[in-house]
Protein backbone atom coordinates (compact mmCIF):
# COMPACT_ATOMS: atom_id res chain seq x y z
CA UNK A 1 0.00 0.00 0.00
CA UNK A 2 2.84 2.22 1.23
CA UNK A 3 4.60 1.94 -2.50
CA UNK A 4 1.80 2.48 -4.31
CA UNK A 5 1.40 5.70 -2.43
CA UNK A 6 4.70 6.85 -2.82
CA UNK A 7 4.64 5.63 -6.47
CA UNK A 8 1.54 8.34 -7.05
CA UNK A 9 3.22 11.31 -5.25
CA UNK A 10 6.48 10.62 -6.89
CA UNK A 11 4.84 10.62 -10.47
CA UNK A 12 3.10 13.77 -9.40
CA UNK A 13 5.37 15.51 -7.89
CA UNK A 14 4.33 16.08 -4.86
CA UNK A 15 6.61 16.57 -1.47
CA UNK A 16 6.00 13.47 0.80
CA UNK A 17 7.36 13.54 4.27
CA UNK A 18 7.26 9.90 6.37
CA UNK A 19 5.77 10.11 9.98
CA UNK A 20 6.01 6.63 11.53
CA UNK A 21 6.01 4.78 8.48
CA UNK A 22 2.82 6.73 7.54
CA UNK A 23 3.99 9.08 3.69
CA UNK A 24 2.22 12.76 3.98
CA UNK A 25 2.06 14.86 1.25
CA UNK A 26 3.17 18.22 2.61
CA UNK A 27 1.84 19.96 -0.18
CA UNK A 28 -1.89 18.85 0.54
CA UNK A 29 -0.53 19.12 4.63
CA UNK A 30 -3.21 21.77 6.52
CA UNK A 31 -2.13 21.06 10.13
CA UNK A 32 -1.41 18.36 12.38
CA UNK A 33 -2.92 18.14 16.18
CA UNK A 34 -2.06 16.12 19.02
CA UNK A 35 -4.72 13.14 20.09
CA UNK A 36 -6.45 14.14 22.51
CA UNK A 37 -7.84 10.69 23.14
CA UNK A 38 -4.49 8.47 22.94
CA UNK A 39 -1.14 9.71 23.84
CA UNK A 40 1.76 9.83 21.52
CA UNK A 41 -0.75 10.08 18.34
CA UNK A 42 -1.27 12.74 16.04
CA UNK A 43 -4.12 13.89 13.81
CA UNK A 44 -2.63 14.79 10.20
CA UNK A 45 -5.47 17.05 8.35
CA UNK A 46 -4.57 17.03 4.51
CA UNK A 47 -7.35 18.87 2.12
CA UNK A 48 -8.97 15.75 1.39
CA UNK A 49 -8.19 13.42 4.15
CA UNK A 50 -7.76 13.16 7.42
CA UNK A 51 -5.38 10.37 9.26
CA UNK A 52 -4.66 9.04 12.96
CA UNK A 53 -0.26 8.54 12.86
CA UNK A 54 1.81 7.38 15.90
CA UNK A 55 4.68 10.19 16.57
CA UNK A 56 4.81 13.14 19.02
CA UNK A 57 4.65 17.19 17.75
CA UNK A 58 8.31 18.00 18.52
CA UNK A 59 9.16 14.79 15.58
CA UNK A 60 7.10 16.19 12.93
CA UNK A 61 8.73 19.97 13.96
CA UNK A 62 12.19 18.50 12.93
CA UNK A 63 10.75 16.94 9.79
CA UNK A 64 8.77 19.73 8.84
CA UNK A 65 10.34 22.81 10.42
CA UNK A 66 8.49 25.36 8.00
CA UNK A 67 4.83 24.81 10.02
CA UNK A 68 3.96 26.96 13.27
CA UNK A 69 3.56 25.58 16.50
CA UNK A 70 0.68 27.10 18.05
CA UNK A 71 0.79 25.98 21.74
CA UNK A 72 1.76 22.38 22.68
CA UNK A 73 -0.16 20.40 20.35
CA UNK A 74 -0.69 21.86 17.19
CA UNK A 75 1.06 22.77 14.14
CA UNK A 76 -0.46 24.57 11.07
CA UNK A 77 0.78 25.52 7.75
CA UNK A 78 1.13 29.75 7.43
CA UNK A 79 0.51 28.89 3.80
CA UNK A 80 -2.45 27.94 4.12
CA UNK A 81 -4.44 29.59 6.16
CA UNK A 82 -7.05 31.88 4.18
CA UNK A 83 -8.83 33.57 7.59
CA UNK A 84 -8.68 34.07 10.99
CA UNK A 85 -12.29 34.31 12.29
CA UNK A 86 -13.82 36.91 14.40
CA UNK A 87 -12.75 35.30 17.68
CA UNK A 88 -9.49 35.57 16.67
CA UNK A 89 -8.48 31.78 17.10
CA UNK A 90 -10.53 29.97 14.64
CA UNK A 91 -8.31 29.03 11.47
CA UNK A 92 -9.39 28.48 8.06
CA UNK A 93 -7.61 26.69 5.42
CA UNK A 94 -7.56 27.16 1.13
CA UNK A 95 -9.68 25.05 -0.97
CA UNK A 96 -10.84 23.27 2.36
CA UNK A 97 -14.54 23.88 4.33
CA UNK A 98 -12.26 22.64 7.57
CA UNK A 99 -11.05 24.58 10.45
CA UNK A 100 -9.49 24.52 14.08
CA UNK A 101 -9.34 26.62 16.84
CA UNK A 102 -5.85 27.09 18.80
CA UNK A 103 -5.50 27.63 21.96
CA UNK A 104 -6.13 31.04 23.73
CA UNK A 105 -2.75 31.67 24.89
CA UNK A 106 -1.70 31.81 20.76
CA UNK A 107 -4.63 35.02 20.17
CA UNK A 108 -1.84 37.70 20.19
CA UNK A 109 0.48 35.68 17.91
CA UNK A 110 -2.42 34.77 15.41
CA UNK A 111 -3.13 38.50 15.79
CA UNK A 112 0.74 39.80 14.57
CA UNK A 113 0.09 36.75 11.90
CA UNK A 114 -2.79 38.30 10.53
CA UNK A 115 -1.28 41.52 10.87
CA UNK A 116 1.69 41.05 8.59
CA UNK A 117 0.14 38.72 6.31
CA UNK A 118 -1.40 40.00 3.07
CA UNK A 119 -3.05 36.98 2.02
CA UNK A 120 -4.48 36.09 5.30
CA UNK A 121 -7.89 37.74 6.00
Amino acid sequence: MIKKVLLYCFTNELTIVEISGYPISIDSLLYIEADKTHRNYLRAITKDNECLVRGTISDVKKKIPNLLALGRGLLVDTNKIRRIEEDGLTLCFKQSLKKVKAPAVCKKELKELKKHSKRIK
